[in-house]
Order: structure tokens, then sequence, then C-alpha cells
């Protein structure tokens, strides 16, 4: 690589990682020395520029303080080597760093227009590196001269004073002190209306919780499961390196994303630029002109499934709502899972039974109920844009969850009357997958030249302005 010396290359090698850097090159073997002593410093350095017919290939550096390097095999296009980590005596296993921008690293200059596109370079680190740093992440930049794109690994500082989301582990049920704990705080006068009393409740009951799972310490047979199964993924990786769903770390953050005008954005703007992005792609709340919904819809309920439908709702409806909710559901911000309800529903059930039963009543939630996060699931391996990630609602409370079942119960048994034979989704017994394999029969054999002319029409209907 002609600009090794460049910025470029300084912003893929640093002397703070603690795994091994290599880096295609194509300095001359009789300059290699002089370049190596500049760029690496005091690391020790290798390569196998001595197998090349012309310039340097491969240039391997390494952390000599850090970690043992063994040559066991090289040519002109490998360099295979075994690190052993001068901390723990154990040879280094190497997982990928999360990264963000294009996923091919390589291309081939063009030959007649047409070249390659690969993914061949990759940022690593050891597991005790992704522990210390779990926030770090690679950007993998626009190739420019080179055709390699830069890889900047950043290791961005932790902010250790900010407060860890609340999540009800749900085998704290088990423990004595849950149940004493939720008794003393529902027993508690709040002032208000018992909405807000039973959210209040939740959120005075949360320091109590962390206590008793604090208390809970180290849980060793967990930590000694979890580490056996490392352990068994690691045999896996080292059988098949390139199954890429092994050697995958966990994304739970974005660290760098770029907006649809093509702005790039990293800590604290990633945020501002993907609520920007999904306010104006969703739409924000403004005034809506009256419809006239007179002969509309031709399937209508019959008066006596309408009156069925809005029946006064009972408690023990209620409950059943709530006990039919999986205990293992994703919670929303309040952290709260069915699993609190149930096992104390001795205690809060009236209370929580109320709540459901003044929603319907007079149709209001608090905003602490009525809240619903967005979270968003990359569509590729390396996610650079807003158009990169798919967003999924999760509902918010274990209360929201079990008003919409209640009345998703009670719309689902007049759906059939209402949503023609055509509709696939939300009748039982029906698959949205039914209507793409009736397209494909329908479609068979238009490709083909002979027999009587035909035409399909792909139509998107669009709300007019």
């Amino acid at each position: 690589m002609s600009d090794f010396m460049g910025n470029e290359k300084h912003e893929r090698t640093s002397e703070g990682a603690s795994t091994p850097v290599s880096t295609e090159s194509n300095v001359d073997v009789s300059k290699l020395v002089n370049v190596c002593q500049k760029v690496f410093r005091n690391w020790n350095w290798t390569s196998n520029g001595g197998l090349c017919s012309r310039g340097t290939r491969i240039i391997l550096g390494w952390n000599p303080d850090m970690v043992d390097i063994m040559i066991l095999s090289q040519s002109d296009q490998v360099i295979h080597t075994q690190i052993l980590s001068k901390a723990d005596k154990k040879f280094t296993e190497l997982l990928d760093v999360k990264g963000h921008g294009l996923h091919f690293t390589w291309n081939q200059k063009p030959k007649d227009g047409v070249g390659f596109l690969k993914k061949i370079d990759r940022v690593m680190g050891n597991v005790k590196f992704l522990e210390m740093v779990p926030d770090a992440f690679v950007m993998y930049h626009p190739f420019r001269v080179s055709d390699h794109t830069p890889c900047i690994l950043k290791m961005v500082t932790m902010n250790e004073n900010k407060p860890r989301p609340f999540k009800f582990p749900n085998f704290i049920t088990t423990k004595p002190e849950f149940r004493k704990c939720v008794e003393l705080e529902w027993s508690k006068s709040v002032q208000g209306v018992t909405m807000f009393s039973v959210t209040k409740k939740l959120s005075n009951l949360k320091p109590h919780l962390r206590k008793i799972l604090y208390k809970q310490g180290n849980l060793h047979t967990k930590v000694t499961e979890l580490r056996k199964k490392l352990d068994d993924i690691h045999v896996l990786l080292d059988k098949n390196p390139l199954d890429a769903s092994t050697r995958r770390n966990a994304r739970n953050k974005i660290h760098s994303v770029k907006d649809s005008a093509g702005n790039r954005y990293e800590g604290n703007g990633v945020a501002d630029a993907l609520v920007a992005h999904y306010s104006n792609f969703l739409g924000v709340e403004d005034q809506v002109a009256p419809v006239n919904l007179d002969d509309l819809f031709l399937n209508v309920l019959s008066s006596h499934a309408a009156d069925n439908m809005v029946r006064q709702i009972t408690r023990e409806e209620i409950k059943m709502a709530m006990f039919n909710i999986g205990d293992n559901k994703a919670p929303g911000p309040d952290g709260y899972t069915s699993a609190f309800f149930k096992q104390a529903w001795d205690i809060v059930g009236n209370e929580v039974t109320d709540v459901v039963l003044a929603f319907f009543e007079n149709g209001k939630l608090l905003k602490q109920i009525n809240h619903t996060i967005l979270a968003l699931i990359p569509k590729k391996e390396t996610p650079y844009s807003v158009l990169d990630y798919r967003p999924i609602s999760c509902c918010n409370d274990v209360l929201y969850k079990c008003i919409s079942k209640i009345i998703t119960d009670r719309i689902k048994g007049s759906l059939v009357s209402l949503v023609s034979i055509n509709q696939s989704a939300f009748v039982p017994g029906r698959k949205v997958s039914d209507n793409i394999l009736l397209t494909q029969e329908l479609m068979h054999n238009y490709h083909l030249n002979r027999g009587p002319a035909r035409c399909a029409f792909k139509i998107d209907i669009l709300e007019s302005l």
C-alpha cells in the first residue's frame, strides 16, 4: 500500500491496542526497517517481504509486553500465527469488534469495467478486551486512493455514573424478601387517582427490588454455566472460523449513523438523528379533517355481536388477560414483567384491576403507561445509515399489554365476519404467506415467450396529498 505512512495508516494502527495489528503494504523490503521503526515504535514486527516478488505484502506488529507471537507458517498472501497472552498464559482467541460503515473492505481494480468487492479487513479483540471496552466499535470509511477501506477503532469512554435501567429479574419472586417489600410499599397511601397510585408504587418499589438482587452477590453457578457456554462457542469457532453467527458480538448500541441527507453523527448526535428521521417518516400529531364514513364499509357487525363486544369488563376477565401474558416478554422502560404481577397478585391485584376498569370507563391513560419504545433492528451486517435499521414497537407497560389483550380477545371473535377471504392477516387459520404462494402460482411461466400474450401490474397505492 503506497500510503502506508499516511494518516490513513496511522488511524488503523494504535500502540494502545492490546492485540496485534497487521496491514498490507507495498513498502520496498530495503525500506521496511525504517518504516516499521517509525510506525510501530517500541512494538515488535515481522513481515513476509522475503516471499513476495516485489515490495512487502503483509506487515504484522505487536506489543511484546502483552503477547508472544509464534509464526506457524507464511506465504506471499498469508501469515499464520499463534498468539499467547502474557497476562494469563493463555492463547488469545480473537472476535470481531462490532462495526459501522462500509461492509466490503477491499475492492479489486476493475478490469473491463468489472471488479470484486470483499470483506477481508477486520478489527478484532480478545474476550478480555471486549469485556473491558464493551462500547468499542470500528468505523469502516470509504476507500479513497487505496483499494482497502480505512478501519478506525474507537474506544468510547463509558459513563460509570449513568444508572442502568431497571429490569425486573423474575427469579427474585422466589425470595422471601420479595413479598415483604411489595406488601410494605402497597400498604402506603398515595394521593391521586388509582392509575397514578399504582405507577408511583411501582416506581418506589424499584430500589427495594434492586437491593434484593444486589444481596444475591455473584451467582457462581450461573457464571460457571455461562463460561462453559462461552468455551463451547470458542471450540465451534475454532472448527469453523468462517461462521459469522458464531463470531458475531452483541450489538445493542448504535455508535455512528448517517441521516437520509448523508450527514454522519456520533455519540449523542446519533439519537437526535434517529428521532428526526422517524419524526419525519412517521409524522407528527396534527389536525385531522373529518371523513364521511357512510357506506364506506360493506361488512358490519350485527347488533348482537356489537353489544357483546362492548359488554362490561369483569375483574375475572382482567385477571385472565394478565395471567396469559408471558413471563419472559421483553419489558419496557418501567422494567417490570408480568411475572411480578402474577406472583404478587393477591397483594397488587385489586388496585391493578381498578386501573384497568378505570381505563374502560373513561378511556384515559397516564403517559407513564401509554408509552412505546421503538427498537431498531439492523437490516445488514454493517449498518451505517438510518435506513439500515428496521423499527419495531415495544409496548411499555404490562398494564398496557393487559388492556390491549382484553380488546384483542373481544375483537378477534368477530373478525371472520368482517375480513374478506382475500385478506390473509388477522384471522385465525390464515397466513400472510398464503397470498405470496398464490401470486407465485399466478405468475408461473410468465417469463416464457410461448403461449398467449399476458402482463402483470404491481401497484403501490399511495395516499394523495
